[in-house]
């Protein structure tokens, strides 16, 4: 992957939920991590295999790798915001293991609000 791909500024956030006083759960983020990142919709197979597991992913979210941006921190516990869309992360990888890119799955959750 080119470096130009990575267009798009995001933010990659902690998603935590906190009970309520009207007996529900309240989300809260923290103040995250702006990077630029490059956002791909999956199609075909990895979508199939989504059917698989229940989850179904609809975006790959590449960023380049750094000490503080590796699959292995980046976990279901995280969103990541882009272009006013929210996204919640399935997993991550380290793209072919060369400590460039990180590839997370993710599945679009809705508008930012």
């Amino acid at each position: 992957m080119d470096p130009g791909e990575l267009n798009r500024p995001g933010v990659l956030r902690v998603w935590t939920d906190q009970p309520n006083m009207m007996l529900g759960l309240t989300q809260n983020f923290d103040s995250g991590l702006n990077r630029w990142m490059k956002v791909d919709p999956i199609r075909g197979l990895a979508v199939r295999s989504g059917e698989q597991t229940g989850e179904q992913p609809t975006h790959f979210i590449w960023m380049r790798y750094s000490e503080v941006v590796r699959a292995e921190l980046i976990t279901q516990t995280h969103v990541i915001e882009v272009n006013g869309r929210r996204y919640r992360v399935i997993d991550a990888i380290n793209f072919e293991d060369a400590r460039e890119w990180v590839r997370v799955t993710t599945k679009d959750i809705g508008a930012v609000s």
